[in-house]
């Protein structure tokens, strides 16, 4: 999956899964109750004893008053 975003301004971001030999890394967005978007990127890596380990992290918070339209779209 992949989310895109289009901005007030006219400029789309996108955020685009990846999946490597070492990690994967999905990206998923939340719209707040203010209107606020937050795009969250949770990677996955094996550790030393070859579990996984997830680690989510909050990658952009665009306001309200900055974007326009979300989607998330198969990669």
């Amino acid at each position: 999956m992949s989310v895109e975003i289009r901005l007030l301004s006219g400029k789309s971001e996108t955020y685009q899964d990846v999946h490597t030999q070492t990690e994967i890394r999905n990206y998923r967005y939340q719209i707040h109750n203010t209107g606020a978007l937050e795009v969250q990127c949770t990677t996955t890596t094996a550790d030393s004893h070859g579990y996984a380990v997830d680690r989510t992290d909050t990658v952009e918070v665009y306001g309200p008053a900055a974007w326009e339209k979300v989607s998330d779209e198969p990669s």
